[in-house]
Formats: structure tokens, C-alpha cells, sequence
């Protein structure tokens, strides 16, 4: 999933890569997230982290936010996939990230 936000209503992209991480965790049940880590991506400062827990099904389910801060909009991709396949995928998925332009 991608949304965009306006940059000029984010003052810390930092800060609002923690509020969108606390959102996720929120709506998970035992939920165990990442730290947040400052990364690069196309030239462009981006925040990601990890979370996995429990969906309203039971299952289980491991998510990777990646915030990313453009000049005039702060994307967010979060994509996701259930642990047992997370070593298979990650790589695709933290690529999926490259393929964020145009913002």
C-alpha cells in the first residue's frame, strides 16, 4: 500500500515514521516491531521499520514501513507478508521502495 502525505504539514519525518510504526502497532495484537532506522533512497532520507503480530483473523502477519521524505510530499509504503515467507521476500520488499518517484 502507498499513501502520500504534504510535506509542509511535517515538520520531523523522523517523528512521523514513529507515529505511522505506533499506528500499525496499535492495531496489531502481540505485536513485535523493529526499531526505526534512518536509510537512502534515491538520494532521498526514508525511515523504515519492521513490525509483526496478529491481525483480526489470528494470523499472523509481518509488515515493513518505509517512510519516505520528498521535497514536497512524505510517502509511506507499507507492504507486508506472513512470517514464514519474510526471508524469501524481504529483499523484494524493501525494493519495492526504489520504485517510489515522482513525488
Amino acid at each position: 500500500m502507498l499513501s502520500s502525505t504534504p510535506h509542509d504539514g511535517i515538520t520531523d519525518v523522523q517523528a512521523y515514521a514513529g507515529t505511522r510504526r505506533a499506528a500499525l502497532i496499535g492495531s496489531l495484537a502481540d505485536p513485535v516491531p523493529s526499531e526505526i532506522t534512518q536509510i537512502e533512497i534515491n538520494g532521498r532520507r526514508a525511515f523504515r521499520a519492521s513490525v509483526t503480530g496478529k491481525v483480526q483473523t489470528g494470523q499472523t502477519i509481518t509488515y515493513i514501513g518505509t517512510v519516505i521524505e520528498g521535497s514536497e510530499e512524505v510517502a509511506v509504503l507499507l507492504t507486508w507478508t506472513f512470517p514464514a515467507n519474510f526471508d524469501r521476500q524481504k529483499d523484494a520488499m524493501n525494493e519495492l521502495a526504489e520504485r517510489v518517484v515522482g513525488f
